[in-house]
């Protein structure tokens, strides 16, 4: 009886396996590449042209998180990035893996000022 249960148990992933976490948030960024055709508020460059500004999903409490280019990475202010960036120093949360694939597809984005819209500006 256990030798099956144990077996079963190997082959199940740990919500905490890298690999399948990365994929599950480039998953997350491509259905908001997608959703960028419905939703125009989805994605602005901030007027002083330093971050990006990624709407937040949660629908009670609208604001940007802030994504920003440094050297050859991007940082972003969202709660996950600021969690595991200390555990995983290559980390890249769902907005950072959105904002490479709008620049990889060349798309165009809004210049607006987000000033007072920042995530860390609401609490």
């Amino acid at each position: 009886m256990w030798k099956g249960v144990r077996n079963k148990l190997t082959e199940i992933k740990s919500v905490y396996d890298p690999k399948l976490m990365k994929q599950k948030r480039f998953d997350s960024a491509k259905k908001m590449v997608e959703r960028l055709n419905k939703e125009k508020d989805l994605v602005y460059i901030d007027k002083s042209k330093t971050f990006f500004g990624v709407k937040n999903s949660d629908k009670k409490n609208v604001g940007y998180y802030a994504v920003q280019q440094i050297k050859e990475s991007y940082g972003c202010n969202c709660f996950d990035y600021v969690k595991y960036i200390e555990i995983q120093e290559d980390f890249e949360c769902k907005h950072i893996l959105f904002i490479r694939e709008l620049i990889k597809q060349k798309k165009k984005i809004e210049v607006k000022d987000l000033s007072g819209l920042l995530m860390e500006d609401k609490q």
